[in-house]
């Protein structure tokens, strides 16, 4: 199960259901419950504060006391809009279909349409939509704010931040809003831009100085923390050979997991390899903290998966790490102890190497890394059957989202999340499609019930199929990007790979490698 960094008087933005940057983002990112600052205004100027503020699914609450037809076209793109932000994305596309016609091929009607579309994680659609707005007008800000997390997901990482920073530079009284702040740090976490991350710390910790004490040393804390880091990047690996393998290590309770092991001052720990974790690297051990010598930064409420009760953690920046023939370096994250005895000693996302082509190898239970041209001679040598191997788009710029077929009809969008279990879906995606649903209950270590279904389902990528009788179905909306409102379909697991799949992530093609044969 992930992490989940809940909101809260310090603190909000997941680490997703195990543990939202292409590179570290989510580390960075700290939503606060915050007061109502200014006077009481008008109802379009207090939707306009609260949209700078990021607050979506407030918006939504709002309009939907409405009557949707008494509000104007305007009102009811913004309402559409804040629902597929806030992961209430069927309700949007619904009313998107019945809105379009009144103003088809407007700025506002395309614009709402390319959010809708990232939503749902139709990237391609949404692209072709935020481009048609983008010529109508360049300099409006919603296209542009839109377009840079949508070339994040499709990992244009330069273009990202050259859209972003053409939104600042067009709207300067966009520049301290908390959305403005968020967007930021997730286009500079990607970029691994430290310096500019510190910086917008800095400038969130000036405007609360006078105005909230506790979210002003928070934000001070974490500026305090990156400024002085260097500037070379982040999740950077040194390799004396250009091809490191690291076997996998058993996880307590956890078989089947993929975990390697973490050398620190001559002690081992281990460590899951976590493709869900939304932060990159995350601490749950005190002992490993202390031994890493880590100075704390601002403070984060977490909940980890299903469990129950938030834990207290810290953000933290690790100057290096070593797993056997592979080093680390520069790696931002989050400290947050056990929810329970058995809980893995750290998390690390490998999709945050950028640098090497990353292979998780459920077959011979190994992690590779390699360099561009070892893996593709490496690749080249093996003489296989075109139904063994598949190469898939790799949407995401921390997780790895991808298309898949379900019950031979459905598109879906998984997220290939090593640090689940097996096959999961999400309870509105099954409703949604109407697939059969027996209700479970699992008891949590407390005794508590949480309370589930199962379903009988049948997942097919490429020429892979496989199929469960009964695979978990629960809410997913947890897992929602707060920011563009996206979340999976299917959560695919290490059980799912398991004995029978290689997993190859290749950050230079920007595509999944998936086969049925080791090389």
């Amino acid at each position: 199960m992930a992490d989940r960094i809940g909101t809260g008087p310090v603190g909000n933005k997941m680490v997703r259901k195990k543990s939202r940057n292409t590179l570290w983002l989510p580390v960075f990112i700290t939503v606060f419950s915050f007061p109502l600052l200014l006077a009481k205004k008008t109802d379009s100027q207090e939707l306009d504060r609260l949209y700078k503020m990021a607050q979506f699914s407030r918006i939504a609450s709002i309009m939907k006391n409405s009557d949707y037809k008494t509000l104007s076209l305007e009102e009811k793109f913004l309402y559409i809009e804040c629902l597929a932000r806030s992961a209430q994305r069927n309700e949007a596309k619904r009313l998107l279909q019945e809105t379009e016609t009144d103003d088809a091929g407007s700025i506002q009607a395309l614009v709402t349409s390319g959010i809708v579309h990232v939503s749902c994680g139709q990237f391609v659609k949404a692209e072709y939509h935020l481009r048609q707005a983008l010529q109508q007008d360049p300099g409006c800000p919603k296209v542009l704010m839109a377009l840079s997390m949508l070339e994040l997901y499709l990992q244009k990482y330069q273009a990202a931040r050259k859209t972003h920073e053409e939104f600042l530079e067009g709207n300067p009284e966009w520049e301290e809003s908390y959305l403005s702040h968020l967007l930021g740090l997730e286009v500079y976490g990607a970029a691994g831009d430290i310096a500019k991350i510190a910086s917008l710390y800095k400038i969130q910790a000036e405007k609360f100085k006078k105005l909230d004490n506790d979210q002003h040393q928070n934000f001070r804390k974490n500026a305090r923390l990156y400024r002085k880091k260097s500037q070379k990047g982040v999740f950077q690996s040194k390799t004396a050979t250009n091809r490191v393998v690291l076997p996998f290590v058993e996880l307590a309770n956890r078989a089947g997991f993929a975990a390697v092991s973490l050398e620190i001052k001559d002690e081992q720990y281990k460590v899951l390899l976590d493709t869900g974790n939304r932060v990159g690297w995350t601490i749950h051990s005190r002992e490993m903290e202390k031994r890493l010598k880590h100075k704390p930064g601002g403070t984060v409420l977490t909940q980890i998966g299903v469990q129950e009760g938030k834990l207290h953690g810290h953000h933290l920046f690790t100057k290096q790490i070593k797993f056997r023939d592979l080093m680390l370096r520069q790696l931002p994250g989050l400290y947050v102890p056990k929810p329970r005895l058995d809980y893995p000693e750290a998390n690390l996302n490998p999709l945050y190497i950028k640098d090497r082509i990353v292979t998780l190898d459920f077959i011979n239970k190994e992690m590779i890394l390699r360099s561009k041209e070892r893996f593709h001679d490496d690749f080249a040598q093996v003489s296989a059957p075109t139904d063994k191997a598949v190469t898939l788009p790799w949407y995401g710029y921390e997780q790895a989202f991808i298309p898949v077929l379900v019950n031979n009809e459905l598109t879906a969008l998984a997220m290939i999340e090593t640090g689940a279990e097996d096959i999961t879906v999400n309870l509105d995606f099954a409703r949604r499609h109407r697939l059969s649903l027996e209700p479970e209950v699992k008891y949590l270590p407390t005794g508590k019930e949480f309370l589930y279904h199962k379903t009988p389902i049948r997942i097919q990528i490429g020429p892979f199929k496989s199929q469960r009788r009964a695979a978990d179905v629960w809410l997913l909306d947890s897992l929602a990007d707060p920011i563009t409102g996206i979340m999976p379909d299917i959560l695919l697991g290490p059980d799912f790979f398991k004995d029978r799949f290689v997993l190859t992530f290749d950050p230079y093609q920007k595509s999944i490698l998936l086969t049925e044969f080791s090389f």
